[in-house]
């Protein structure tokens, strides 16, 4: 005969361990839907990115969805770094934002024939980028200024002071 107790004991942890798997499940389909990178990316061949780069599989994914593009010569350059341009087209294509903005730029270096025109104009729109004389689009982005405008451009909370 079994011991009522240890009945009442086991019956315990099995409803712990159901909630607990309830709860990882939720969780995990939750991720499912508010995350909007899922790695379904194929190995991109890049002559300067090796199948071991420590960043592979974030590159596949950016390169393979449009993202990031490739230079001419079929390469990724994963050590360079990257310009204003490069940054503000990135930033609008990785949210999907629609290039509908109404805003006229100041900005003198940055001619309604530059490439990212329309991807400049809506950020500085949505107040990522100021609308300024000069928008710098060939200057390399600084630690400090990517921090600036991952936060802006992805609604990050900071402190205020």
């Amino acid at each position: 005969m079994v011991d009522k107790r240890l009945l009442i004991s086991l019956e315990g942890r099995a409803e712990k361990v159901s909630k607990k798997l309830v709860v990882i499940v939720s969780c995990m389909l939750l991720l499912q839907l508010i995350l909007p990178f899922t790695s379904s990316a194929k190995r991109i061949d890049l002559a300067d990115v090796k199948p071991t780069y420590w960043a592979v599989s974030s590159i596949d994914e950016m390169v393979a969805n449009g993202y990031m593009s490739v230079f001419e010569d079929g390469t990724f350059k994963p050590q360079q770094t990257s310009t204003r341009a490069e940054v503000a087209e990135t930033i609008v294509k990785v949210l999907q934002l629609p290039l509908d903005a109404t805003i006229q730029l100041k900005a003198t270096d940055v001619q309604a024939t530059h490439p990212q025109y329309e991807a400049f104009r809506k950020l500085v729109e949505l107040n990522i980028f100021d609308n300024r004389q000069q928008l710098h689009p060939e200057k390399r982005v600084t630690r400090s200024q990517m921090a600036k405008i991952i936060t802006l451009a992805f609604h990050i909370v900071v402190d205020e002071k």
